[in-house]
């Protein structure tokens, strides 16, 4: 007989002493993670308001998600960790996404970062000698305390607090071999076929006039350039599908 030890089929005396040592960010967060701990973790007495307002900021803000969290998600509704706005459950890329649709565009670059680990910086290098663009996405964290992703915009996270929360974020990059530069991009968690793609919109230029200038206004009208802008949508490809082909 086989016997699948977790956390649940622990004794209560020894969860309440593996408790005893957490911050009250943490023990709010495993109390509501099941209905199991729920009812057997007791009300956290740390959360008093001299305690709450004595606390760090990381542990207000963490006290205050995980509890209203469980709430707005009856309403679907969430509040976003960067701008602290209540959007729809909708505006978000996922379902476990804390980060609304607002802010797509910081996660996403013209250029590699030197952050980067060197192995995803050298796939990217040979990607670039493809004429055909790309947006390549990096799973990196976001660190809530610091405000910026690990690995992308800093390389490391410099805060020492217990209750500082990192979230999954999927950061892109834009590798292309051709001077081919968009106006604008916006992330398209899907297309059609149901893969994620990016919609760029480009513009060219169109140039119209006489073919041969006689007087001063048809010279004018030969130089008469005229833009035009379209839509067109890049591919996303996986870090990790790249690393495993190379």
């Amino acid at each position: 007989m086989t016997i699948i030890a977790n956390l649940q089929t622990l004794p209560l005396e020894l969860v309440l002493a593996i408790t005893s040592h957490l911050p009250p960010s943490s023990l709010i967060s495993l109390s509501l993670a099941s209905k199991h701990f729920r009812q057997r973790i007791p009300t956290v007495p740390k959360t008093t308001y001299h305690a709450f307002a004595s606390s760090s900021k990381c542990e207000q803000l963490a006290i205050a998600r995980y509890t209203w969290e469980h709430w707005l998600l009856r309403s679907k509704r969430r509040r976003c960790v960067l701008c602290s706005v209540v959007q729809a459950t909708d505006f978000f890329n996922s379902e476990v996404s804390a980060i609304c649709k607002w802010h797509d565009g910081w996660f996403m670059a013209m250029k590699a970062p030197p952050t980067l680990e060197q192995d995803i910086g050298f796939v990217l290098w040979g990607l670039q000698r493809e004429a055909r663009p790309y947006w390549v996405a990096v799973q990196r964290k976001f660190c809530v305390h610091e405000g910026e992703v690990l690995g992308w915009q800093r390389a490391g996270c410099r805060c020492r607090c217990e209750s500082c929360g990192h979230l999954d974020v999927t950061c892109y990059v834009r590798v292309h071999g051709s001077d081919d530069w968009p106006k604008s991009w916006t992330l398209r968690t899907a297309n059609r076929d149901g893969d994620a793609v990016v919609e760029e919109e480009r513009v060219s230029s169109v140039r119209s006039g006489l073919g041969s200038p006689k007087t001063w206004s048809d010279f004018g009208a030969v130089r008469s350039v005229s833009l035009q802008a379209y839509h067109v949508e890049i591919p996303v490809v996986r870090i990790e599908d790249l690393l495993k082909a190379d």
